[in-house]
């Protein structure tokens, strides 16, 4: 074997391990994802990526050691830009840190689409204006969307894309 072409091999050998060794490293799985690294954690935990929703369904999940903090969970049709707030307000999380939101799935013409729901942990400032925008939605009768919230990023975020079908 030549010089080159062993180094060629090598080359090639090591290109392989350094990118399968990023996938690991750099791509965690969803609750490593969701965990932040002050404790603080949220996952979703009724819903799995690929999952099939109806158009109004019960997503239930876990947080801890919110610090004072507050559970939101969004969703939106993926290739939206806006999200829209579910359950008119923070999740209540009890004792055992179970959390439980009635989330919506668009309407019947988003059927066979793919939404995306996360579960983010924001500060006072950020759900007073989430309670801002839920008050005037009720006021309005206009639910136009929002951007994603700034969030706290010491306690992750988890997402789930799942399909409406029916």
């Amino acid at each position: 074997m030549r010089i080159h072409e062993f180094c060629l091999k090598r080359s090639s050998f090591f290109s392989v391990v350094l990118v399968l060794g990023f996938m690991f490293v750099a791509e965690p799985g969803p609750i490593a994802r969701a965990q932040g690294n002050q404790g603080c954690a949220v996952a979703i935990g009724t819903l799995h990526a690929g999952d099939h929703v109806g158009a109004n369904e019960q997503v239930e999940g876990t947080a801890r050691n919110l610090n004072g903090k507050f559970l939101w969970i969004f969703a939106h049709r993926t290739g939206f830009a806006l999200w829209w707030p579910q359950g008119g307000g923070p999740a209540t999380v009890d004792d055992a840190g179970h959390w439980a939101i009635t989330t919506s799935f668009g309407v019947d013409a988003d059927m066979g689409r793919d939404f995306e729901v996360a579960a983010v942990v924001v500060d006072s400032g950020v759900n007073a204006n989430i309670l801002k925008y839920i008050e005037r939605t009720l006021n309005t009768g206009l639910y136009p969307g929002m951007q994603f919230p700034a969030v706290d990023t010491g306690c992750g975020i988890h997402r789930v894309t799942v399909t409406r079908t029916n």
